[in-house]
């Protein structure tokens, strides 16, 4: 029985239906197959390249590279996971995996077990040292043949990590850091033969090793460019070691010796601290003391010498001087108990106060009892014996000049910078112009999440060349560090931004940039080396203001000095007082970031960054400056002045001449009195980070470059960002509008003498001395007084009167009130309402008026105050132990909201002049006499998504064919990100 064709149609369509989708499913389960397919690295973790002239003939593998017989550039990629060490051709613009045994399928590598961890190429490119955790040893793989050699060098303890010294054939070393026991493992490098030249195999195995101990467990090695220095940072410590590798005559210039009993190098010779001194584990300041130890460490924050580095206020308590003359200094002396009080001999509160650290309890279990027995406890107001763990330092770098070291932290997601030359760290807050310490917490350059890996750079740019003279130009150098952060990005930061105007004597032309890359005699000879003598930057917290006077002091005797070289008559002896400590003079100016002219053929000037490089090279700015509000009763007295004036204008808007308003600074040609930077004796562009170098425009104005203003906002880190801004006459405080004020009693508001002048009042709610309240500023009560048969008749001149008062002293939570007794003292002049003296109570007010809690507000007097929207109102002072000290950058004047008619306003975001125009402000009770402003954020940090998700080392190999590659390696997803540097494209290699 055959079945119609009309009744199988249906069927036949439906079975073709589903064999397309079963195709179109197979289909798509093999192409996903393809684009997933595994990588063949597994867990690299660790870099390196081995060079030599050409790679031989005795491993197939080399026949896959791109031109074997003219250059070898061996990638070696240490897989922890796999435990394979994984080949790379990089002569090319793009790196390629190479295939070591074609006879397999995918792309396979060198079996190496023992969970490599690390590897370094021989100096020679002939042999690649694998670094084995499990093994605990040293594995070599001959590169000539590709095959791992049967002996290996033995290690006395657990390996971390490893790094090759190739100075000269006695330089030449493996250095090895160790765990348990804690020290450098040093040996000379194995080499291996090229078979087409002798006997295969490899040497150097036989060779006595040498070891230096350390003080803690090694977390990273980084040799410095001259490779005569070892930088060692700990995961227990937090302070670098410097080793040095060989005797050098710097070590003696700067009096430097070795440590631990070795005799010469190499030993460790310097310790340098990587965070504050009282907290860095080590002797800031020689006098035998460490930290807690040292009695002016009150915390861990503290300094441990008046030239150190820390987050604490710097005064008669923490100098290391004896100031009362009665034997005990600093923290030994009882009557200190705080490093911001003003006096030795006079103690900030009762001492019969018990704390935890005077309470006999040992409140940790630790078996140390109380100050100074509990080395936790830093005096006996100290509020807790239990003692945080060190944190040590991460990835090490070396700047490629020699002129900076940079350690990753990953725990303050920071980049902590170190003068290689003073071998000191620098509070980059207090180096950056203006500084920007009082506004940061860290000492380092603030970087993405978690910084695992750092490199030191220097980018070199020429920005202008001489039309007429190719040897003439002005050339930028950027001292930075590219950071690697657990984000899965890189950032790159600046330390210093230098501009060089330079002249070669003896080239047609300024070196190329792959001239100066790659250094050498290139560099040694040009002119332009003399660009790269930087000031030594502030490594310490300087408690004065920086200004211009030692650079004034330093260039006025110089030209004296000049003037006196050309007078027969001797009149040098005239320059006596100029130049009485013209060196002290020119440190102070090197200091503030500045260097004079050190050549007869260049001029520098410097700008200290240390912070994340704009993309853009954008700065934040004022956006809108219109938009103000004022009292009726002003606006009447401008009117007044209009109508009674003839020759005032006509303006009543926000932009009146006739009243007080906050205007952009912008610099400008006539006040900066240059044109261009070959006029410049010292280019102003070393305190005005609002300030840039141009080339000259193509109609040849302002020939030489100009300096022009660019933005009108500075920032404590270049990280501008969009805010809203209050400046207000006489506006309230934030936060001081409250209801929990209480007077006391009028008992005790009553002085011992009978005076009942004053009153205190309590204000639980609110630290004051952080709310920025001062004595001077006005309290007003906004509560009704009590009224009734119960309330006293003194309560009556409190109902009919403005309750404000003067606040004449200030402590965390209460404040002393005074009336206000002088018409000179009205806080509203202008004002109709409040002209009358009689307007304010005569006497303070009492707590039988104010039984209850009061409503209060305080305002300055006098003053503007000004708000951020995200930067809230600053205050220079703090409370502790129950009185308000100065904070840590108090002295710094951008460490106020605060502002007087006529006097410049610097914050941290924001800056301008407030002008005073004809007619002083007025505050009434109708409305505020404020602007509106806003910044709007124009930072874009320089930073590039690697597309990692753990990344754990990054390197630079710049002397490669194709081009200077940066890569860095991903355990977590089997990849190495490559970035090629001279073309700026990317690749990734699996």
């Amino acid at each position: 029985m055959s079945t119609p064709l009309s009744r199988l149609r249906p069927c036949l369509y439906r079975l073709g239906s589903l064999a397309l989708l079963a195709l179109s499913l197979v289909t798509w389960g093999c192409g996903e197959r393809e684009s997933r397919n595994p990588p063949s690295l597994d867990g690299p973790t660790a870099l390196d390249v081995a060079q030599r002239d050409q790679c031989g003939t005795a491993s197939p593998a080399f026949r896959q590279f791109r031109r074997p017989r003219e250059s070898c550039d061996i990638g070696l990629i240490a897989n922890t996971n796999g435990e394979r060490l994984a080949l790379a051709d990089m002569s090319g613009q793009t790196p390629r995996l190479v295939d070591v045994d074609r006879g397999t399928p995918s792309i396979t590598h060198l079996r190496v077990e023992g969970r490599p961890i690390d590897v370094a190429a021989s100096p020679d490119g002939s042999a690649a040292h694998v670094l084995r955790s499990v093994a605990g040893d040293i594995a070599v793989v001959d590169l000539w043949r590709v095959q791992q050699a049967e002996r290996t060098l033995s290690l006395p303890g657990t390996p971390k990590t490893l790094v090759t010294r190739s100075v000269g054939d006695e330089g030449r070393r493996l250095i090895a850091g160790l765990h348990d026991p804690n020290a450098l493992w040093m040996h000379p490098p194995v080499t291996c033969r090229n078979p087409e030249e002798g006997e295969p195999g490899c040497t150097g195995f036989e060779a006595d090793p040498t070891r230096v101990s350390l003080p803690g467990r090694v977390a990273h090695l980084e040799l410095g460019p001259r490779q005569r220095r070892l930088y060692v940072t700990y995961s227990d410590r937090a302070f670098m070691s410097v080793v040095a590798l060989s005797s050098d005559v710097s070590l003696d210039d700067r009096g430097l010796t070795c440590r631990g009993g070795r005799a010469a190098p190499p030993c460790e010779v310097e310790r340098v601290g990587l965070t504050t001194g009282c907290d860095d584990g080590i002797d800031n300041d020689g006098d035998g003391l460490i930290d807690q130890e040292d009695p002016q460490c009150y915390g861990p924050d503290g300094r441990e010498s008046p030239e150190g580095i820390g987050r604490t206020v710097s005064g008669p308590c923490n100098d290391g001087i004896d100031n009362d003359g009665d034997g005990d200094v600093d923290r030994e002396d009882s009557e200190c108990q705080s490093p911001a009080q003003p006096s030795e001999s006079e103690p900030l509160v009762d001492t019969s106060v018990e704390t935890i650290c005077s309470d006999g309890d040992d409140n940790d279990d630790d078996g140390d009892v109380d100050f100074p027995d509990d080395s936790a406890c830093y005096g006996e107001q100290g509020a807790t014996e239990r003692a945080t763990p060190p944190a040590g330092g991460g990835s090490v770098a070396a700047g490629p000049m020699g002129r900076f070291v940079y350690v990753a932290d990953p725990n303050g997601n920071q980049v902590m910078t170190i003068d290689a030359e003073r071998l000191s760290l620098i509070d980059t807050a207090r180096a950056t112009t203006p500084p920007t310490a009082p506004f940061r917490e860290t000492l380092g350059i603030t970087v993405g999440d978690r910084p695992v890996s750092v490199i030191g750079t220097v980018d070199r740019n020429i920005v202008w060349t001489d039309p007429e003279d190719a040897s003439h130009g002005i050339v930028r150098h950027r001292y930075g560090v590219v950071a690697v952060a657990g984000d899965g990005r890189l950032y790159r930061a600046d330390a210093i931004e230098s501009y060089c105007e330079v002249t070669e004597r003896d080239r047609d032309e300024l070196l190329s940039n792959d001239e100066f890359q790659l250094g050498g005699e290139s560099l040694a000879d040009a002119e332009e080396r003399h660009c790269l003598s930087l000031p030594a930057f502030p490594t310490q917290s300087d408690d004065a203001e920086m200004d211009d006077d030692p650079c004034e002091a330093a260039e006025a005797c110089r030209t004296c000095l000049e003037a006196a070289e050309s007078d027969d008559m001797g009149s040098a002896s005239a320059c006596r007082d100029v130049c009485s400590d013209f060196q002290g003079q020119r440190e102070a100016c090197r200091v503030q970031g500045r260097e004079l002219t050190p050549s007869e053929t260049t001029r520098l000037t410097i700008n200290p960054r240390f912070a994340l490089r704009d993309l853009d090279s954008s700065s934040g700015e004022i956006s809108a400056t219109g938009n103000c509000n004022e009292p009726n009763a002003y606006l009447q007295s401008l009117r007044d002045l209009v109508d009674t004036n003839p020759d005032a204008p006509a303006s009543f808007g926000c932009f009146s001449p006739l009243r007080p308003q906050p205007i952009s600074r912008f610099a400008s040609s006539e006040e900066l009195q240059q044109d261009s930077f070959e006029s410049l004796s010292r280019a102003d562009l070393l305190t005005r980070t609002d300030l840039v170098l141009e080339p000259p425009s193509d109609d040849g104005a302002g020939e030489g470059g100009e300096v022009r203003a660019t933005t009108v906002s500075t920032s404590d880190d270049r990280r501008y960002r969009s805010e809203n801004w209050r400046v207000v006459y006489e506006g309230v405080i934030p936060g001081s509008r409250r209801d929990d004020g209480l007077l006391a009693r009028r008992d005790d508001a009553t002085a011992d003498d009978g005076d009942t002048t004053t009153s205190d009042m309590t204000i639980g709610g609110l630290d004051l001395c952080r709310a920025g309240v001062r004595a001077g500023d006005r309290l007003e009560i906004r509560t009704e007084p009590r009224r009734g048969d119960e309330a006293p008749e003194t309560c009556r001149a409190f109902r009919d009167q403005e309750r404000i008062f003067e606040i004449t002293d200030v402590k965390p939570r209460s404040v002393t009130l005074t009336p206000l007794d002088d018409t000179e003292d009205d806080p509203n002049p202008g004002s109709d309402a409040r002209d009358d003296n009689d307007a304010f109570p005569a006497r303070p007010p009492v707590r039988e008026c104010f039984p209850r809690g009061i409503e209060i507000e305080i305002r300055p007097h006098d003053e503007w105050i000004v708000v951020g929207s995200q930067s809230g109102f600053i205050s220079s002072r703090t409370s502790e132990m129950g009185t308000c000290v100065p904070r840590f950058g108090s002295e710094s004047r951008r460490q106020s909201s605060r502002v007087e008619t006529g006097d410049v306003f610097t914050g941290p975001y924001l800056e301008f002049r407030l002008v005073e125009g004809s007619v002083a402000p007025t505050r009434t009770d109708d409305a505020a006499f404020e602007y509106q402003l806003r910044t709007r954020r124009a930072f874009r940090p320089s930073r590039n998504a690697i597309g990692t998700s753990f990344p754990s080392e990054a390197a630079i190999f710049r002397s490669l064919p194709g081009g200077g590659k940066l890569m860095v390696s991903d355990a977590s997803n089997d990849s190495i990100f490559v970035q090629n540097l001279r073309v700026g494209s990317n690749s990734v290699l699996r």
